[in-house]
C-alpha cells in the first residue's frame, strides 16, 4: 500500500513513521477478541471519523490540564499577593 495524498505523508512525517504502515494500521487495526486479536477491516469514513474523535479526546484532555495548571498558578499568585499585603499592613501598624 503505497501514499497517495500529501496528508497521509505529512501526519506519518510528523509521526516519525512510515507512510504505508500507518496507512495499513488506520485500515486495519486489531482488535482484542476475547484471548485473540482480530484484524477489523474499516473504510475511509470510518478512520475518518475515528481519527476526529480521537484528536478531540487529545485536545480535551489537554486543554483541561492546562487549565488546571493556570487555576493551580493562580491560586499561588494569589495567595503571595495576601500575604505580601498582610506583611505590609503588619509593618505599617506596627510602625504607627
Amino acid at each position: 500500500m503505497c501514499c497517495r495524498d500529501a496528508e497521509s505523508e505529512r501526519v506519518a512525517h510528523l509521526l516519525g513513521v512510515n507512510c504505508s504502515d500507518l496507512l495499513k494500521c488506520l485500515l486495519t487495526p486489531k482488535v482484542k477478541v476475547g484471548s485473540e486479536y482480530v484484524t477489523k477491516g474499516q473504510n475511509k469514513d470510518q478512520v475518518h471519523c475515528t481519527c476526529i474523535h480521537a484528536s478531540f479526546i487529545i485536545t480535551s484532555r489537554c486543554l483541561c490540564s492546562l487549565l488546571q495548571c493556570l487555576l493551580t498558578l493562580y491560586g499561588r499568585i494569589k495567595t503571595a499577593q495576601q500575604r505580601t499585603i498582610i506583611q505590609q499592613f503588619g509593618d505599617w501598624y506596627t510602625t504607627r
